[in-house]
């Protein structure tokens, strides 16, 4: 039996899909325009990946830019790591035109063309590279425009062949430029290198003209009192002694050996232009082979207006042409802002770097500012939360000074114990940032340091959102109950002096502040800390009560704190020090889907308290709850997996999740170690191959890839171990492989008795020994918080308990799914005809 649910992939992993054995007629044609003597094996792999991606998605738009994409990521996977240089070389323009989109359009698709493929940070920071020299070309050309126009005068065109016109000079400074551009060494052609080698390639070519028959070109208002490129850098706020750097102890020693190895004309060194032609065709050619080798967009590009309106140097059409022409189809220039669309949101993160050297002051002027960015970006989205966290801040610092706990119910003031907790939360984290700074500085590397004052401002800054996040949890628990009817008759003494409690929204605090200031510490690094305090278990129901809670927190930071809480319900909690394994070593069976607790809660923190009463299953009510959000998370993405594999047959469902209930009650120790998703796939593709459905592992692996907790640790990092592991064995030494080994040697052999009395075999036998599970309804989640959403209409979800709540007499009760449309039909009567009162008194609506 067992060779039924074997996965042969493991060993021999076969294609996703049938691969067309040869490329397309369209496809050959395409890169035979480009270039007959491309490499067949580079022209082979990139039909099988555009042949792959084409029959799993449906691509819009001209197919040949998709084959463009496709071939542009097969040369970079092709060059072996370490070459300077493309295995091929080609015009990236070239391919382009052959395309017919426009330049953007190209790299639009290219940026999703690499997502679709799982492109890797290599390959992506190459992409992200090209994109940016090309952004940075389109500043610097626009500040190129008026350099030229002030340092030389406007030449009308004329008759003689020998002739220099103000375009032709203008071409060729330019051409000047982006070679000795490409000479610049690895990760030098930022913004800033890149404005001072212009100054410094007009400075030269002014001081050549100057000494030649060429005089005529020059700018005779050009201030003669300093040097041509002084002047340039006070006109122009260029960093003069960069520049002047630059320029001695580079371009011209650069320039030297160029022509030592007969690259460029002796001529050049020289400043003599008598053999202007020469010249041009030598750098035009040293240009063209750098550009095609590393497969960048010809930066001659910008200089086509100049083919189709002739000499307009000195106009300012030319200037809105250059730049628009990225953005039309190359015949037609459409005048449209690439500035915003492209180069803020590109270079500006280069710039932003924190490890760049700030530029001066007086480079200000060419500086893109935040401004400019298209609100779209991602830029302007971290600079939106920021200023909302900070806005968030302010408000809790202000209201902080009055806020003393007088309106809960309890014993005396608890401020000094949280204070004092806090005190100690803060250290604890100190304490880690500096054991950590200390080893970094031991190993001369650090990927995340911080100075005092900015670790300061992290804890002063967590304590603010802390105290924020605790008051607005408590007001909401007082203002729920009460329109629920319910009595605030808890102390929360208990509860405010709970360690796991504080700590809990402790911990959440200070992930939301490293989260937005961008550090690189993750949530698993904040739980370590804390690891003595709180479990993962016992601190992600803090998530429910902060969402539920009016934190005024935007869409991203609600998202975010939904992440940490699948984190935990995914993988934190099922680790082997976990307090979970003692709570059901004792118990009997995990309850199904849907079976509710017998304790129904009084108050929204009464969770947080000491007093656990046991049900049926011998298990805690919080226990649980724990269980039921597995569950409905578990529904969530098993539903997503059956959508995009296409699984549409209930009956085919229904045994994937009675199987995985089955697991959970009976197999739980599965999970151990490991993460809910691999259980997950499992699960489905076991069923799936005793149906007999055409689906692979890698299929259901491919399209696990696309959901969005999904990690490629997941299914490449699988513990392979059964036994328990001691605590003090680090569980990532023990042995791990990949998923569908873990399938093979450990799930099926678990599971294959009760999966064939899911799906016997023979003549005689009947089919699901077992009664088959129904797939939970993930439409409503019973647990979920709603927000309210105005000072007198509450959307609350709808739970056991909430049925038995005495409601106050003026209030009108609408149950969704379940009450007559009648009523609601009643309940907007009553608001438009605008009745007011009940008795007196104004009326309450409490939709739930």
């Amino acid at each position: 039996m067992e060779e039924e649910f074997i996965d042969s992939a493991s060993d021999n992993q076969a294609p996703l899909l049938e691969i067309g054995d040869q490329p397309s007629r369209d496809f050959l044609e395409l890169f035979a325009k480009l270039d007959p003597t491309i490499n067949g094996e580079i022209i082979e792999k990139a039909w099988k990946q555009y042949d792959t991606i084409s029959q799993q998605i449906i691509l819009e738009g001209s197919s040949s830019v998709w084959m463009a994409c496709a071939f542009f990521t097969s040369v970079w996977k092709s060059t072996p790591i370490g070459h300077q240089e493309l295995i091929c070389h080609y015009s990236l323009l070239k391919l382009i035109e052959l395309c017919k989109v426009s330049v953007l359009d190209f790299f639009d698709k290219l940026n999703k063309w690499a997502d679709m493929i799982l492109a890797t940070r290599r390959l992506l920071d190459f992409v992200n590279r090209v994109q940016s020299n090309l952004a940075v070309s389109a500043v610097i050309f626009k500040k190129f425009l008026p350099i030229f126009r002030y340092a030389f005068a406007q030449q009308k065109p004329s008759s003689l062949e020998k002739h220099l016109t103000s375009a032709e000079l203008f071409e060729f400074i330019w051409l000047f430029f982006i070679t000795m551009r490409k000479q610049l060494p690895a990760n030098n052609e930022d913004l800033m290198n890149s404005y001072n080698l212009l100054l410094c390639v007009v400075d030269y070519i002014y001081h050549a003209i100057s000494i030649s028959r060429l005089k005529n070109h020059l700018n005779a208002d050009f201030d003669k009192s300093k040097t041509p490129l002084e002047v340039l850098c006070e006109k122009f706020e260029g960093a003069s002694l960069d520049t002047k750097h630059l320029s001695t102890h580079w371009l011209n020693p650069k320039l030297l050996r160029l022509v030592i190895e007969n690259l460029i004309p002796f001529d050049i060194v020289e400043d003599k232009f008598n053999n202007f032609t020469a010249i041009r065709k030598a750098f035009e050619q040293l240009y063209e082979r750098k550009m095609s080798a590393r497969s960048e967009v010809d930066e001659r590009i910008f200089l086509k207006p100049l083919l189709t309106f002739g000499d307009i140097i000195f106009s300012d059409k030319f200037e809105e042409e250059a730049i628009s022409v990225l953005s039309g189809d190359l015949c037609q220039y459409i005048n449209n802002d690439f500035l915003i669309k492209f180069s803020s949101q590109n270079c500006l993160a280069k710039l932003n770097a924190p490890e760049k050297i700030q530029p001066p002051t007086e480079g200000k002027s060419y500086m893109i500012t935040p401004d400019t960015v298209c609100q779209n970006s991602a830029f302007y989205s971290d600079m939106k939360l920021i200023e909302r966290m900070d806005e968030l801040l302010s408000i809790s610092r202000r209201e902080g000074k009055s806020f003393n706990f007088d309106f809960v119910d309890c014993q005396g003031n608890p401020r000094e114990y949280i204070a004092e907790q806090v005190h100690i939360f803060g250290q604890k984290f100190l304490s880690k940032v500096r054991k950590e700074e200390e080893e970094s500085n031991e190993r001369e590397s650090s990927d995340h340091s911080l100075n005092q004052i900015q670790l300061e401002k992290y804890v002063a800054d967590i304590e603010t959102l802390f105290y924020y996040l605790l008051q607005k949890i408590l007001i909401y628990d007082q203002q729920k109950a009460l329109a629920m009817g319910l009595e605030m008759n808890v102390d929360l003494t208990a509860i405010l002096q709970s360690s796991e409690f504080l700590v809990s929204i402790y911990i959440c605090a200070a992930d939301l502040i490293l989260w937005v200031n961008e550090d690189s510490r993750t949530f698993r690094w904040i739980t370590e800390i804390f690891t003595d305090n709180v479990a993962p278990l016992e601190f992600y129901r803090i998530f429910e009560l902060i969402v539920r809670a009016d934190t005024s927190f935007s869409r991203e930071m609600v998202k975010h704190l939904n992440q940490l809480e699948e984190c935990v319900l995914e993988e934190l909690v099922w680790t082997t020090d976990s307090p979970l394994w003692a709570a059901l070593q004792n118990s009997r069976i995990v309850e199904q889907f849907g079976e509710s607790s017998s304790v129904p809660s009084s108050q929204i923190l009464s969770k947080f308290t000491g007093n656990l009463q046991r049900n049926k299953s011998d298990l805690t009510p919080q226990i649980i709850n724990f269980f039921k959000k597995v569950y409905h998370l578990s529904a969530i993405r098993l539903t997503d997996l059956f959508e995009r594999l296409r699984i549409s047959d209930e009956l085919t469902k229904r045994k994937i999740w009675t199987l995985f209930e089955h697991v959970f009650r009976t197999k739980i120790i599965l999970l151990k170690d490991r993460h809910l998703d691999q259980i997950l796939m499992c699960c489905v593709y076991i069923i799936t191959k005793v149906c007999s459905l055409k689906i692979a592992f890698q299929d259901i692996i491919f399209h696990y890839r696309h959901q969005p907790q999904a990690s490629s640790n997941v299914y490449r990092n699988v513990l392979m171990r059964m036994d328990l592991i001691d605590k003090k064995e680090d569980p990532e030494q023990t042995e791990r492989e990949d998923l569908i080994r873990f399938y093979n040697k450990i799930f099926v052999p678990i599971v294959e008795d009760y999966v064939k009395k899911l799906y016997p075999s023979g003549p005689e036998s009947k089919e699901n020994v077992f009664p088959l599970i129904s797939m939970p309804k993930t439409l409503v989640n019973p647990l979920s918080p709603r927000k309210v959403i105005g000072d007198r209409i509450n959307v609350i979800p709808l739970s056991q308990y909430s049925q038995t709540i005495a409601r106050h007499r003026s209030t009108r009760r609408f149950d969704i799914y379940k009450s007559p449309s009648k009523d609601l039909r009643t309940i907007n009567a009553m608001v438009n005809r605008g009745l007011p009162t009940y008795g007196g008194q104004k009326l309450v609506y409490n939709y739930q």
